[in-house]
């Protein structure tokens, strides 16, 4: 693997920005032809299919994403044997996330007949699971073309995926055919379709064939250890939401909740685009005056983001009603909230990088704690009197809190982050 430099970086953070834009435009699309075709109440079933996949998803993840890319970026860069640790962290994230998969189902069937559940919706969570084990194969495979900075063959594999589901939506809204059902079919197919091809791309060259032996090494578990309390936090505090809102708010608040989720999508697309560059570039540069451009270029962006999302909340109604119409208006001050919210919320991104290669999981985990604490009871006292708009309030104030805290924290140890570059 080339070493990293400058321009490649910019070409990588092309790739994974143009790619979640195709990925996000095709969402779109997505979404408007499932807003008009299932309605308030069909939406918010959706909805509640997909935040039980991605939830099962990122509490079985364990941290291992992360963890992985944090280890495997300098070993695929120096031309380490990459088998050991990708095996290993493959078979602990499948194996997680089925078990947890596994477990939820028979919960949630436990728990849905004694409170009288639908069949749909235990349905809904036999489908979710299922997804989630999918998202798990492709995740990871995912994961290893980051650690390698192949970050085109990601944002093709993603772009064709979402334009193969969209497709299949707009096929089945003309023929009049598009069902709760039949859209969740097509979910299922077109993720497990972007698994395999992000498992094809992944394994090209890489030297990862055959499987290994797993390697239960200390200190790559003791990483993804600390790291699952953040990424088990953030699944909880953006999944959750949904549930929540479909327990305390009702169907048409939980389409509501969706489809305002949806008109600001693209913007934590972007954002996990930046990310997927940034946590590479942050362990891998260590030129002191390009670490020190990278902290200005942190702070300027992260300011304008948070005040282009503010002022960006006037056209948050009309273009609410034109995409989803007009049985959609009341989803605007829920979208207002989420937009700035996810403005806000850049700076997590730009800083995120550096609080990992300060070593402060910890510290960061102690934090997404904090975080789920105020969003549960702020969700709890708020949506039975606000709804969605209630729901994505408390998503405002959370993500602020947590940006607050990155940009602080690592302005403070700007001297011992410098320290760690040549």
């Amino acid at each position: 693997m080339k070493p990293l430099h400058r321009l490649r970086s910019v070409r990588l953070a092309g790739w994974a920005v143009s790619g979640a834009v195709a990925h996000a435009a095709f969402g779109a699309v997505s979404t408007i032809i499932l807003a008009r075709a299932l309605g308030p109440a069909g939406l918010g079933a959706y909805g509640v299919f997909l935040a039980v996949a991605f939830l099962l998803n990122q509490l079985g993840e364990m941290g291992l994403g992360t963890a992985y890319v944090r280890l495997a970026t300098p070993g695929f860069q120096q031309g380490d044997n990459p088998r050991p640790l990708h095996w290993t962290f493959l078979g602990a994230r499948i194996l997680s996330v089925a078990l947890l998969g596994v477990v939820g189902v028979a919960f949630g069937r436990t728990l849905g007949r004694a409170v009288g559940a639908s069949e749909t919706a235990q349905g809904l969570l036999a489908a979710g699971a299922l997804t989630a084990v999918l998202l798990a194969l492709g995740g990871h495979h995912h994961e290893v073309l980051r650690a390698r900075l192949q970050h085109r063959a990601a944002a093709v594999t993603r772009t064709v995926a979402a334009a193969v589901r969209t497709t299949a939506y707009a096929a089945l809204a003309v023929a009049g055919t598009l069902t709760l059902r039949h859209a969740i079919a097509v979910a299922i197919g077109s993720i497990a379709l972007e698994a395999a091809l992000l498992s094809r791309f992944a394994y090209r060259g890489a030297r990862l064939w055959p499987p290994t032996r797993p390697h239960l090494r200390r200190d790559w578990f003791a990483l993804s250890g600390w790291l699952f309390v953040t990424s088990a936090t953030g699944a909880l505090l953006i999944n959750t939401d949904t549930l929540l809102v479909g327990w305390l708010g009702g169907p048409t608040e939980t389409g509501w909740w969706v489809a305002a989720s949806r008109l600001v999508a693209p913007i934590p697309l972007v954002i996990g685009a930046v990310w997927s560059v940034v946590l590479p570039v942050s362990v891998a540069l260590q030129d002191r005056p390009r670490l020190e451009r990278y902290l200005g270029l942190a702070a300027r962006t992260s300011a304008a983001a948070a005040l282009i999302a503010v002022a960006g909340t006037i056209l948050v109604t009309p273009v609410m009603v034109l995409l989803f119409g007009s049985s959609y208006a009341a989803a605007a001050p829920a979208g207002r909230w989420l937009l700035a919210a996810y403005g806000v919320n850049v700076a997590v991104v730009l800083y995120g990088g550096l609080v990992l290669r300060l070593r402060l999981e910890r510290e960061l985990a102690l934090v997404s704690l904090a975080q789920l604490v105020i969003n549960t009871v702020g969700d709890i006292v708020l949506i039975p009197a606000y709804g969605a708009a209630g729901c994505a309030a408390v998503t405002t104030l959370v993500m602020t809190v947590g940006s607050a805290w990155a940009v602080m924290r690592v302005t403070r140890a700007r001297g011992a982050l410098l320290g760690t570059a040549a």
